[in-house]
């Protein structure tokens, strides 16, 4: 599993676009979505595949894979 943050519409439902993002396979991590403008952007673990079908969804505007920083 991998950390993607995920990009969606300011006025959207977060709670069905959670369900939607359970049903592909992924989970958003229990951290408070981060409102940034006309956009809201949800933590999520989630596999390729499902990263994939998240994307899909017409409510979710971008993907992006998320690196956590290396430990010094």
């Amino acid at each position: 599993m991998k950390r993607w943050l995920v990009t969606v519409k300011s006025d959207s439902d977060v709670e069905s676009i959670k369900q939607a993002i359970s049903q592909d396979g992924g989970s958003v991590e229990d951290l408070e979505p981060v409102p940034m403008g006309e956009e809201t952007v949800l933590y999520v673990q989630a596999s390729e595949d499902s990263a994939k079908k998240i994307e899909s969804n017409a409510k979710v505007i971008s993907v992006f894979a998320h690196s956590d920083p290396e430990p010094h």
